[in-house]
């Protein structure tokens, strides 16, 4: 899914708050309700963030598909990255990227497969 996805559903929690709030676009509130909306909010944005961030996860395999690279060439280009940018990080002996992070790890042209 696109991050536009998550937002939405934050956006869509944000939307009823504020008309269970101000059914009439305008008022006033007491900060039991405040804190109640500010909570039900807080907890949508961790569970669309924490699905966003599992759901965009890549091993170094998808990382070597992705680029036309081998394995063992995204493993060195994440670790690299990771080293110097804090790209990705090591499971085990695996490593892991997330989608959004793809960009920092585009490997020169001399390292990417040859095609014949």
């Amino acid at each position: 899914m696109k991050r536009e996805h998550y937002q939405e559903i934050v956006d869509r929690e944000i939307e009823k708050a504020m008309v269970s709030m101000f059914p009439h676009g305008a008022g006033q509130t007491n900060h039991t309700r405040v804190q109640h909306w500010l909570d039900v909010i807080a907890k949508r944005a961790f569970q669309q963030g924490r699905a966003w961030a599992l759901m965009g996860l890549m091993t170094s395999e998808d990382v070597a598909e992705h680029f036309g690279v081998s394995k063992r060439r995204a493993n060195a280009l994440i670790k690299h990255r990771h080293e110097r940018f804090a790209v990705g990080m090591q499971f085990g002996n695996s490593w892991l990227v997330h989608r959004d992070e793809l960009s920092d790890l585009a490997p020169d042209d001399k390292y990417r497969a040859r095609e014949t």
